[in-house]
């Protein structure tokens, strides 16, 4: 047992990598990179969906996960004798449970590890319970060392957590927590947070100043955007060319309009 601790050690950071890092990337996804089209239109649509809609806000569910997961551990991890055969997570008691079950010499085994999940600075952490092979805990200090041998700049170890960095991504995250059996959490887009100044008090060459801007950041921001994202750009952007030209009053609607359904995904 002693030795196959030491070898299932080796995998512990790509276990948990795996598991994180499908985390981080289907709550900060940009729509630019299909993975697979089965996850797109599912799992990431779904989020997208609720991100624009809500402000922002997500939800994600065990079920959401584990099918994301699947698709990116399309095959066994082998290492020597050992053979991790999928990871699989499970969300209650506002704690992540990451799972992966094993084989050592034939002899089937389970890796397991409970913590909490949360937002500090922009990085997802990680806050360890425990680490364990069946019902075997494994020394903490002695787990943590091993997945410090293989830290990035992404990925990483610091006062006892595990980090993920998310700097990478086009939307900023800025709040997490695990609420009973579901991950909820805001993000926004990076840099579009749009003026919330009275526009009343605004000229009219204020007001068609504000709409060319307002209109060039949402441009500048389409390429980081999903499908679903888009489309309600576009919509942002019609009404924003729609009113060139229209009294000033119209053109202050259609100001206040964009920057609300702005300011509600980026706040």
């Amino acid at each position: 047992m002693a030795r196959t601790k030491r070898k299932i050690l080796r995998l512990v950071p790509i276990i948990l990598l795996v598991a994180l890092a499908t985390f981080v990337y289907m709550t900060l996804y940009n729509g630019e990179t299909v993975v697979d089209k089965r996850l797109t239109s599912n799992v990431m649509q779904k989020l997208s969906s609720e991100i624009l809609g809500n402000g922002g806000q997500f939800e994600i569910t065990q079920e959401d996960m584990n099918a994301a997961i699947k698709l990116y551990f399309k095959e066994p991890i082998s290492k020597g004798d050992i053979i991790v055969k999928e990871v699989n997570t499970k969300i209650s008691d506002d704690e992540i449970l990451i799972e992966a079950p094993f084989s050592y010499k034939n002899q089937n085994l389970l890796f397991s590890s409970k913590g909490k999940l949360s937002v500090s600075d922009g990085e997802i952490t990680y806050d360890v319970d425990n680490f364990k092979i069946g019902k075997l805990l494994l020394p903490k200090k002695l787990v943590m060392t091993q997945i410090s041998k293989k830290s990035n700049d992404q990925f990483y170890v610091k006062d006892n957590l595990i980090k993920i960095k998310t700097g990478v991504f086009p939307l900023a995250i800025s709040s997490l927590e695990v609420e009973g059996n579901k991950i909820v959490g805001k993000v926004g887009f990076k840099g579009l947070n749009t003026s919330t100044e009275n526009i009343n008090n605004l000229s009219e060459k204020q007001i068609d100043n504000r709409l060319d801007e307002l209109k060039q950041k949402i441009q500048n921001a389409t390429s980081n955007m999903s499908v679903a994202q888009k489309i309600k750009a576009n919509v942002i952007l019609n009404k924003i060319d729609n009113v060139k030209g229209q009294s000033i009053e119209r053109r202050k609607q259609a100001l206040e309009y964009a920057n609300d359904i702005v300011n509600k995904v980026t706040k």
